[in-house]
């Protein structure tokens, strides 16, 4: 190369920023952190025999290395002050003291109950997947914006005909769609019958309707509030926060006066407590007790660097859990699996 001294010394400060940035996601002083410390090392002791560079050289490379770890190190802190402010945002009980725009008239309002969605034929399983992969709240990717599109188009392509198989199993689709619409009329029915003038409808992440099909639904409705309603009774950024996350994003692009109202966390509420005690029960048959029985709570798991990062959802699906066991007056013989 024409310019070998530059070359490293470009190479040295540039590789160093990604490099930098991924090893602020790791713990500090473990293998990984250590790793992607030392990543470049030996990219440039190739470049410097390769190119014939003075062995003289080697402190300045060293020295641009460190700014680029420093450099990708400050930008991943900047984007994770963002993300937090807006997860914090996203968890209700943080939001004490917060006052609404009063008044809010209940004609105005539309309640958008979330879920993750589904494909509803099997011809839909790719572009599920898809989304699903390619989202970098639910998969953390290192560079997600350059490398996930291909790690998301990767797994479609190897996993995707397996997985029509097993929709196929059940029928050649997932039913949450159908489902959530009958949650979505009922809910409706009811406030109906209680009088209440709210509108409700329904988003999903990653099959329709998505948050924009949602956005231009509340618009043509003339709606000045939105009470987003998790189907996910226990929260985490992964679910419920996606779901609130690209809603917002959604309103940004085509409601931008939109706002947005906070709904109540009930996985500790009474009723939806009693609903597992009363199915828990149904499955005795007569002479059977209860106390012969082992309990097995099954809940879906989180990576470990959601737990790291603080996220609510495993503290709670104990209190869940506790909650349970209290109305069936239990104190042994359980436990929660994920």
């Amino acid at each position: 190369m024409t310019y070998p001294y530059w070359t490293v010394a470009v190479t040295a400060l540039v590789l160093n920023i990604p490099f930098g940035y991924i090893r602020q996601k790791c713990q500090k002083f473990s293998p990984f952190w250590f790793f992607w410390i030392h990543a470049s090392i030996p990219v440039l002791i190739f470049l410097r025999i390769k190119l014939d560079v003075s062995p003289a050289f080697i402190p300045l490379s060293i020295f641009l290395a460190v700014v680029g770890q420093i450099w990708g190190g400050r930008w991943r802190k900047a984007r994770q002050t963002e993300a937090d402010i807006e997860q914090y945002e996203r968890i209700q009980d943080l939001n004490v003291g917060i006052n609404e725009p009063k008044p809010v008239y209940e004609r105005d309002v539309m309640i958008v109950l979330m879920n993750m969605g589904g494909p509803r034929t099997n011809t839909d399983v790719p572009d599920f997947q898809r989304r699903l992969f390619n989202d970098p709240l639910l998969i953390r990717f290192p560079l997600s914006k350059l490398l996930q599109p291909f790690f998301a188009w990767l797994l479609v392509k190897l996993r995707g005909k397996e997985t029509q198989k097993r929709y196929q199993l059940i029928g050649g689709g997932s039913p949450i769609f159908d489902s959530t619409r009958a949650q979505a009329r009922a809910l409706q029915d009811e406030l109906r019958q209680r009088s209440r003038a709210c509108d409700v409808t329904f988003s999903f992440n990653y099959s329709e309707p998505l948050p924009e099909q949602t956005m231009e639904e509340i618009k043509s409705a003339g709606k000045k509030y939105i009470l987003p309603l998790s189907l996910y009774p226990h929260y985490s950024s992964a679910t419920t926060g996606a779901n609130i996350h690209y809603l917002k994003e959604a309103a940004r692009k085509l409601l931008p006066d939109l706002k947005f109202l906070k709904s109540s966390q009930y996985h500790t509420h009474t009723g939806y407590l009693q609903g597992f005690v009363e199915r828990i029960h149904e499955q005795l048959k007569p002479g059977e007790n209860l106390d012969e029985f082992y309990l097995i709570f099954s809940a879906h798991g989180l990576p470990l660097y959601f737990l790291l990062e603080g996220d609510p959802y495993p503290f709670q699906i104990s209190q869940t859990v506790g909650g349970i066991l209290s109305k069936l007056n239990r104190q042994h013989a359980w436990t929660i699996s994920y």
